[in-house]
């Protein structure tokens, strides 16, 4: 986690940030969430680190802190 963190800032412009991590022991997984322009960003994060990725995809957080509409009735 500390590499990848280290070589999120080293981009130009918008660069990636590690925003949180998540280690599934039962799946021997390791969810990354960051927050970046591209997957290609986050790939090019992976490689300066020496770490590389099963996959990136695209998400949408959403937090329960955020203000809401109206509620329905």
């Amino acid at each position: 986690m500390r590499r990848l963190a280290a070589q999120a800032g080293a981009g130009a412009n918008h660069a990636p940030m590690v925003l949180a991590c998540a280690f599934v022991p039962d799946e021997q997984a390791l969810l990354l969430l960051v927050s970046a322009n591209s997957a290609d960003d986050v790939a090019a994060i992976g490689r300066r680190a020496g770490v590389s990725f099963d996959r990136v995809v695209e998400a949408v957080v959403l937090r329960s802190d955020e203000p809401r509409g109206p509620a329905e009735p």
